[in-house]
Protein backbone atom coordinates (compact mmCIF):
# COMPACT_ATOMS: atom_id res chain seq x y z
CA UNK A 1 0.00 0.00 0.00
CA UNK A 2 1.28 3.39 -0.94
CA UNK A 3 1.27 6.02 1.87
CA UNK A 4 0.11 9.69 0.86
CA UNK A 5 1.62 11.99 2.97
CA UNK A 6 -1.09 14.98 4.65
CA UNK A 7 0.60 17.67 2.86
CA UNK A 8 -1.66 20.58 5.20
CA UNK A 9 0.93 20.39 8.28
CA UNK A 10 3.63 21.68 5.71
CA UNK A 11 1.18 24.07 3.85
CA UNK A 12 0.12 25.54 6.66
CA UNK A 13 4.08 26.17 7.93
CA UNK A 14 4.98 27.57 4.79
CA UNK A 15 2.22 29.98 5.33
CA UNK A 16 3.18 31.25 8.45
CA UNK A 17 6.78 31.49 7.05
CA UNK A 18 5.55 33.72 4.09
CA UNK A 19 3.07 35.82 6.21
CA UNK A 20 6.55 36.19 9.22
CA UNK A 21 8.46 36.82 6.32
CA UNK A 22 6.40 40.05 4.99
CA UNK A 23 5.35 41.53 8.14
CA UNK A 24 9.22 41.52 9.64
CA UNK A 25 9.85 45.19 11.06
CA UNK A 26 12.84 46.90 9.31
CA UNK A 27 16.15 46.80 11.08
CA UNK A 28 16.40 48.61 14.27
CA UNK A 29 18.74 51.52 14.97
CA UNK A 30 22.50 49.85 16.39
CA UNK A 31 24.98 51.14 18.00
CA UNK A 32 27.75 52.16 15.52
CA UNK A 33 30.41 53.46 17.65
CA UNK A 34 32.47 52.49 21.54
CA UNK A 35 30.77 54.21 24.20
CA UNK A 36 30.85 58.20 23.58
CA UNK A 37 32.64 59.52 26.37
CA UNK A 38 30.23 61.60 28.66
CA UNK A 39 30.68 63.61 31.81
CA UNK A 40 26.79 63.10 33.82
CA UNK A 41 25.14 63.17 30.16
CA UNK A 42 27.13 65.95 28.56
CA UNK A 43 29.66 65.79 26.24
CA UNK A 44 32.85 68.33 26.89
CA UNK A 45 34.70 69.69 24.26
CA UNK A 46 37.81 70.77 25.09
CA UNK A 47 39.52 73.96 23.65
CA UNK A 48 39.82 77.91 23.74
CA UNK A 49 37.67 79.38 21.34
CA UNK A 50 34.67 77.62 19.96
CA UNK A 51 32.89 78.45 16.44
CA UNK A 52 34.32 80.33 13.26
CA UNK A 53 36.22 83.91 14.34
CA UNK A 54 38.97 81.93 16.34
CA UNK A 55 40.96 83.47 18.86
CA UNK A 56 44.36 85.13 17.89
CA UNK A 57 45.18 87.16 20.92
CA UNK A 58 46.50 85.88 24.78
CA UNK A 59 44.68 88.87 26.51
CA UNK A 60 41.37 89.36 26.56
CA UNK A 61 39.86 92.74 28.08
CA UNK A 62 36.27 92.02 29.63
CA UNK A 63 33.00 94.21 28.82
CA UNK A 64 30.88 93.14 31.52
CA UNK A 65 31.25 91.63 34.94
CA UNK A 66 32.02 87.59 34.88
CA UNK A 67 32.14 85.60 37.99
CA UNK A 68 34.82 83.05 38.21
CA UNK A 69 34.06 79.84 40.00
CA UNK A 70 36.44 77.01 41.36
CA UNK A 71 35.56 74.82 39.04
CA UNK A 72 33.57 74.48 35.59
CA UNK A 73 29.79 74.30 37.44
CA UNK A 74 27.56 77.32 38.48
CA UNK A 75 27.26 75.61 41.85
CA UNK A 76 30.66 75.73 42.93
CA UNK A 77 32.19 78.78 44.98
CA UNK A 78 32.98 81.68 43.37
CA UNK A 79 36.52 82.53 43.29
CA UNK A 80 36.77 86.35 41.68
CA UNK A 81 34.59 88.49 39.85
CA UNK A 82 36.24 89.98 36.50
CA UNK A 83 35.19 93.77 36.33
CA UNK A 84 34.55 95.56 33.19
CA UNK A 85 37.80 96.73 31.64
CA UNK A 86 40.10 94.24 33.04
CA UNK A 87 42.55 92.00 31.38
CA UNK A 88 41.93 87.75 31.82
CA UNK A 89 44.64 85.00 29.90
CA UNK A 90 42.09 82.52 28.94
CA UNK A 91 43.66 79.19 29.71
CA UNK A 92 41.63 76.55 28.95
CA UNK A 93 37.97 75.97 27.48
CA UNK A 94 35.43 73.67 27.81
CA UNK A 95 32.03 73.44 25.45
CA UNK A 96 29.50 71.41 27.49
CA UNK A 97 26.82 69.89 25.63
CA UNK A 98 24.17 67.11 25.21
CA UNK A 99 24.88 65.39 21.85
CA UNK A 100 22.56 65.25 19.85
CA UNK A 101 21.29 61.47 18.36
CA UNK A 102 20.72 60.57 14.75
CA UNK A 103 20.21 57.72 12.97
CA UNK A 104 21.63 56.48 9.82
CA UNK A 105 18.64 56.18 7.03
CA UNK A 106 20.68 56.33 3.69
CA UNK A 107 24.77 55.37 3.34
CA UNK A 108 26.84 58.79 4.26
CA UNK A 109 30.63 59.01 3.88
CA UNK A 110 32.56 61.67 5.76
CA UNK A 111 36.06 61.81 6.43
CA UNK A 112 37.28 58.35 5.63
CA UNK A 113 33.61 57.39 8.30
CA UNK A 114 31.28 55.16 6.54
CA UNK A 115 27.97 54.77 7.84
CA UNK A 116 25.48 52.41 6.90
CA UNK A 117 21.48 52.67 7.24
CA UNK A 118 20.40 51.87 10.79
CA UNK A 119 23.64 53.17 12.68
CA UNK A 120 23.58 55.43 15.51
CA UNK A 121 25.62 58.82 15.29
CA UNK A 122 26.28 61.82 17.58
CA UNK A 123 26.63 65.33 16.38
CA UNK A 124 29.03 67.18 18.91
CA UNK A 125 29.92 70.77 18.70
CA UNK A 126 29.77 73.30 16.09
CA UNK A 127 32.98 73.96 14.42
CA UNK A 128 31.64 76.87 12.18
CA UNK A 129 30.99 77.65 8.95
CA UNK A 130 27.82 74.73 8.32
CA UNK A 131 30.36 72.33 10.16
CA UNK A 132 30.14 70.36 13.19
CA UNK A 133 31.79 67.11 14.86
CA UNK A 134 29.98 64.42 14.85
CA UNK A 135 30.66 60.94 16.70
CA UNK A 136 30.36 57.06 15.51
CA UNK A 137 32.82 53.79 14.83
CA UNK A 138 34.92 54.70 17.93
CA UNK A 139 35.73 58.37 16.73
CA UNK A 140 35.04 61.66 15.68
CA UNK A 141 35.04 63.48 12.33
CA UNK A 142 33.55 66.56 10.75
CA UNK A 143 30.79 66.96 8.40
CA UNK A 144 28.67 69.46 7.61
CA UNK A 145 24.88 69.38 9.05
CA UNK A 146 22.40 67.09 7.51
CA UNK A 147 18.96 68.92 8.33
CA UNK A 148 16.41 66.52 8.82
CA UNK A 149 14.05 66.77 6.14
CA UNK A 150 12.69 63.73 3.79
CA UNK A 151 15.56 62.24 1.99
CA UNK A 152 18.34 63.41 4.10
CA UNK A 153 20.99 60.73 4.72
CA UNK A 154 20.33 61.33 8.75
CA UNK A 155 17.33 61.51 10.84
CA UNK A 156 17.78 63.34 14.12
CA UNK A 157 15.87 63.04 16.73
CA UNK A 158 13.42 65.64 18.00
CA UNK A 159 14.17 65.91 21.65
CA UNK A 160 16.55 64.85 24.07
CA UNK A 161 16.50 62.81 27.18
CA UNK A 162 16.52 64.73 30.36
CA UNK A 163 19.96 65.25 31.73
CA UNK A 164 20.79 64.09 35.21
CA UNK A 165 20.22 66.21 38.46
CA UNK A 166 23.39 68.65 38.46
CA UNK A 167 24.95 68.25 34.91
CA UNK A 168 26.82 71.28 33.36
CA UNK A 169 26.15 72.74 30.35
CA UNK A 170 27.55 75.72 27.95
CA UNK A 171 30.70 77.50 27.39
CA UNK A 172 33.49 77.64 29.98
CA UNK A 173 36.77 78.59 29.91
CA UNK A 174 39.61 78.86 33.28
CA UNK A 175 41.05 82.49 33.26
CA UNK A 176 43.96 84.02 35.07
CA UNK A 177 43.61 87.60 35.95
CA UNK A 178 46.37 90.06 36.47
CA UNK A 179 46.64 89.18 40.16
CA UNK A 180 47.53 85.60 39.59
CA UNK A 181 43.83 84.52 40.76
CA UNK A 182 42.51 81.94 38.76
CA UNK A 183 39.15 80.45 38.05
CA UNK A 184 36.09 79.08 35.66
CA UNK A 185 33.51 81.06 33.82
CA UNK A 186 30.50 81.14 32.12
CA UNK A 187 30.32 82.51 28.74
CA UNK A 188 30.76 86.67 29.03
CA UNK A 189 31.54 89.00 26.56
CA UNK A 190 35.26 90.41 25.50
CA UNK A 191 37.09 92.36 23.86
CA UNK A 192 40.47 91.64 22.18
CA UNK A 193 39.72 87.63 21.04
CA UNK A 194 41.02 88.40 17.79
CA UNK A 195 41.23 91.00 15.33
CA UNK A 196 37.51 90.72 14.21
CA UNK A 197 36.96 91.97 17.96
CA UNK A 198 39.88 93.85 18.80
CA UNK A 199 40.82 97.61 18.62
CA UNK A 200 44.19 99.82 18.87
CA UNK A 201 44.01 99.03 22.65
CA UNK A 202 44.85 95.07 22.50
CA UNK A 203 47.59 93.60 23.78
CA UNK A 204 47.86 90.57 21.55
Amino acid sequence: MTLIPNLRPFALAAALLATACAHTPAPQATASHETLQLDNGVYVAEGICFGEWGCDYAHWRAIEVIALHERPDPASPVVARVAPGAWVTPLEGQLRLQPIRGVVRAPFESQNVRLTPGEVVYMLEPQGEGYYTYWAHGRSFGSEWTDDEPGAPIAWDDARAPLPAGAVTGQWRRYQLENGQIGWGEGGSFACMSERSGDEGCRG
